[in-house]
């Protein structure tokens, strides 16, 4: 009897782990910096915000960003200013979302010319565009193995590896 309690009890925490509602982050931006050592740690797993990349004098190596499955927007650019003759690049070398199915809005990376790999196996659909300009750089190894729907348009520069 006290076996059948135990199976009872498990079954419970089990259905209730199973009905929670996936947490959702109401934060309106996410950005990376020097201080995340390049692995950035998500409190939910679907956030209604843009991600923002752009410190480039500190961000060095991987940026990987695990547990995170839907995002707004996804930005990612060294910096550039109206009266700065040359932008700034990011010295990111491998972008890697993980985890990332859907964006309801756009990809846009630029000003990133250190970049070799920018993997997102899992990424499904984007809501608006996607604009990736990584000329200037290394030759690019892109994953978008499950990418099925683009909504506005899809631009892509660079060295792309075969």
């Amino acid at each position: 009897m006290k076996l059948s309690s135990h199976i009872l009890a498990a079954w419970a925490i089990a259905t209730a782990t199973a009905l929670t509602p996936v947490q959702e982050s109401k934060e309106e931006f996410l950005t990376a910096n020097a201080t995340d050592n390049a692995t950035i740690s998500v409190k939910c797993s679907e956030a209604f915000y843009n991600f923002r990349v752009s410190d480039t004098a500190k961000l060095d190596g991987s940026l990987v960003v695990p547990d995170l499955v839907k995002l707004d927007s996804l930005y990612l650019s060294g910096n550039w200013y109206p009266k700065q003759p040359v932008a700034t690049n990011l010295t990111l070398s491998t972008i890697d979302f993980p985890d990332l199915v859907n964006l309801t809005g756009q990809i846009n990376i630029r000003n990133a010319d250190k970049v070799s790999t920018l993997k997102m196996p899992k990424l499904e659909v984007v809501g608006d565009s996607v604009s990736i300009d990584l000329s200037g750089g290394p030759a690019i190894s892109l994953t978008f193995p499950s990418l099925s729907s683009i909504g506005a348009g899809l631009i892509v520069k660079g060295n792309i590896k075969g």
